[in-house]
């Protein structure tokens, strides 16, 4: 009997551990009546927010409209990859239930009838509530229960490491200028301005200085550079304000 407690005592602190940082192996349906493995898409690359939400409630769409708004800068540049899979918190609601109206206007935006597995698993107590899922790790990048817009700046920082870590291995770089993931690079480099940066645009430049790549900031403020073109070095990231610099960062290009 002691060595079964003893046994349970050192299990469940990584059972816990496990529930909070593993994407679940779970096969669902969504409203079409496709089949979904979470693990299998996972493992092609995708990056998958789940979003629990009461459809009964009247601020549910304002919520979703506002979480689709913030997810498709990411979706543009990112085709095929970040997805939203929203589920009613209530498993007694089905599809006829959710906000059948704001389909048509998201893409990569799937809905599901049943979220008790995925409710139970995340320990959902609050909503709406947000997950943010990605790499073949199928590791969770954040959980937030009771989302509101003000924790986008969080839904955000979990989505792009979930992009970076997804697409190559790399490193997330934050500082007051912004957000550059990945570095090192290979094909793909984007660039997210901190909101308290007057930089209008910015540069990818060779060790002489030459601009190779430049882009203008857009309303999202946020840039997504191809870089295939690039040879194996190492590169400088200019930001400018009109013609002047006013920020740069070291950057590493890798085959």
């Amino acid at each position: 009997m002691r060595k079964l407690l003893l046994s349970l005592f050192l299990f469940l602190p990584f059972a816990f551990l496990r529930a909070q940082n593993t994407a679940p192996d779970v096969t669902l349906f969504d409203c079409n009546g496709v089949q979904h493995s979470l693990y299998a898409e996972l493992d092609q690359g995708r990056i998958i927010m789940l979003q629990i939400i009461d459809p009964k409630a009247t601020a549910t769409l304002n919520s979703l409209r506002n979480l689709e708004s913030l997810a498709s800068t990411y979706k543009s540049a990112y085709a095929d990859k970040v997805y939203s899979y929203t589920f009613p918190a209530d498993a007694a609601s089905g599809c006829d239930e959710m906000p059948a109206t704001f389909v048509s206007a998201a893409s990569n935006y799937l809905q599901f009838e049943n979220s008790r597995a995925i409710i139970d698993y995340f320990r959902i107590t609050s909503l709406p509530a947000i997950i943010v899922l990605g790499n073949n790790s199928h590791r969770v990048y954040g959980t937030y229960q009771s989302y509101a817009p003000a924790r986008d700046a969080a839904v955000k920082a979990s989505i792009e490491e979930a992009i970076a870590e997804s697409s190559e291995t790399g490193t997330v770089i934050k500082n007051s200028l912004g957000t550059v993931f990945p570095n090192p690079f290979t094909t793909s480099l984007n660039v997210r301005l901190n909101p308290a940066s007057a930089a209008t645009r910015v540069s990818v430049c060779d060790l002489t200085g030459k601009s190779l790549l430049t882009k203008e900031f857009n309303s999202e403020k946020l840039i997504n550079f191809n870089t295939s073109s690039l040879q194996k070095g190492i590169y400088f990231l200019n930001f400018y304000q009109g013609d002047k610099i006013t920020g740069t960062l070291k950057l590493v290009k890798k085959q």
